[in-house]
């Protein structure tokens, strides 16, 4: 099992999207010839997992998708949890509906998105964080711990799909990290407390501080007035000190307005 399967359980073409050495979790795009579908397998090999509970943490991205269904900002799974052929309890595959949409970095630099349309857009990702933030099993918060432009995809209808959801913690496990407790591949540290002490210090004011910074790359070349009003809200949650950065909720009226407004 080196990462180069191209087929499993009627899916083909499958193509590798991350480092072939990620040998534990790997993510494959392709299709079902019938029907056609267009999917995103996650497999995973526990075999080639370090570490203790190696089982429970594979399972979490899962388990988490399939309690948030219902709501907008998440991928639709197509297949739950699958043994792979031959390797019962050792390695398991689900899969998602592709939704073919560039992550919030591609997309952002795409000249003809208009700044009501960066607006649009960013009042459905701060909604969908103050959701996630609350979306966990019980009352604790949730934490999602790497919101960068590679996990938010932008849907070319103006709303957001949000992954990379292997990595939230309730904020009380946070301390429970895996072997290396650093960003996943792609991500960038904007929140300061994060630049000493990385993932371990990551909580929901460090979501909305990586998030407001990635959502204001959005504005930051526009010259006209919508541009510097959403700038100066998504400002708010960039402070140094976390106590000073505001909730996911705060921003939502105001970005409503300003849409209302364009």
């Amino acid at each position: 099992m080196n990462g180069s399967r191209w087929r499993l359980a009627g899916y083909v073409k499958l193509g590798l999207q991350a480092p072939r050495d990620h040998r534990c979790h790997r993510v494959y795009k392709g299709s079902r010839p019938s029907p056609r579908d267009k999917v995103v397998l996650r497999f995973y090999d526990l075999s080639a997992c370090d570490g203790k509970n190696v089982g429970a943490a594979a399972k979490r991205e899962i388990n988490a998708l399939q309690k948030w269904q219902w709501f907008l900002w998440s991928p639709q799974i197509l297949y739950s949890s699958q043994d792979a052929p031959g390797y019962v309890g050792e390695m398991y595959w689900f899969t998602i509906v592709d939704p073919a949409a560039p992550c919030m970095g591609e997309r952002g630099g795409d000249d003809e998105w208009s700044p009501s349309a960066g607006i649009k857009f960013s009042w459905g990702e701060v909604k969908a964080l103050a959701e996630f933030h609350t979306a966990g099993e019980s009352e604790e918060p949730l934490v999602h711990r790497n919101p960068a432009p590679k996990a938010v995809l932008a849907c070319y209808e103006g709303t957001p799909i949000l992954t990379g959801v292997d990595r939230a913690r309730p904020s009380s496990d946070i301390s429970v990290v895996s072997r290396d407790p650093s960003p996943g591949a792609g991500a960038l540290i904007h929140a300061p407390h994060l630049q000493l002490h990385r993932l371990l210090a990551a909580d929901q004011r460090s979501d909305v501080c990586s998030l407001w910074a990635f959502l204001s790359g959005l504005f930051a070349s526009q010259t006209d007035g919508l541009s510097s009003e959403a700038l100066e809200i998504l400002s708010t949650g960039q402070q140094d000190g976390p106590e000073r950065r505001n909730t996911p909720a705060d921003p939502q009226p105001l970005l409503s307005e300003l849409l209302r407004d364009s």
